[in-house]
């Protein structure tokens, strides 16, 4: 890919950047969550089982974003500009494969995160307070496809980390999310 569509689409490596962040929070938050309620209130429970809900919908969310056919910034758009100039039609294979099953992973979970409960309202029923999507079975494995799709058309891997402050380490948000 070339320097111009790279600074074009920055946008989308923003959007995954925000969507390891928020994945990576809500995978730390979760696994501390019983150690956590032990030691707090009833409010801190609500409290906390309200951040995590609001970021699982933002996870799920993000993930749509990546998918939306309308706008500017996703991997649907990228890909459309990347095969404008791409010889390489084994490449085009694999960016086509790629794409078609992130299509069809996303589109299971959309109809059963986003439709049901967040955009659409398809259920009755509102999940419970902690009855919260679990990282490894419901994000990981389609972040990873979001992510690979990404790099794939990006033309190379893509680090996302920071540094919390000078007393902490760097931070690898695939590392720590179990991404290849």
């Amino acid at each position: 890919m070339n320097d111009s569509i790279k600074v074009a689409y920055e946008p989308v490596k923003d959007e995954l950047y925000q969507l390891l962040l928020a994945a990576y929070c809500y995978k730390r938050k979760i696994g501390k969550l019983g150690e956590r309620l032990r030691a707090q209130s009833r409010y801190f429970l609500l409290e906390e089982g309200t951040a995590l809900r609001l970021m699982s919908n933002e996870i799920v969310l993000g993930l749509c974003r990546l998918d939306d056919e309308s706008a500017e910034w996703t991997l649907l758009s990228l890909k459309k500009e990347v095969l404008k100039q791409l010889r390489d039609q084994k490449l085009v294979q694999q960016i086509n494969q790629r794409a078609k099953t992130y299509r069809a992973e996303i589109n299971t979970f959309k109809v059963k995160h986003r439709n049901a409960y967040i955009a659409h309202r398809n259920t009755e029923d509102y999940p419970s307070l902690l009855n919260l999507p679990d990282f490894q079975s419901d994000f990981r494995e389609l972040i990873a496809s979001a992510l690979g799709l990404f790099e794939l058309l990006w033309g190379a891997e893509v680090s996302f980390g920071f540094r919390l402050g000078s007393q902490e380490g760097a931070i690898d948000l695939k590392a720590e999310l179990g991404l290849p």
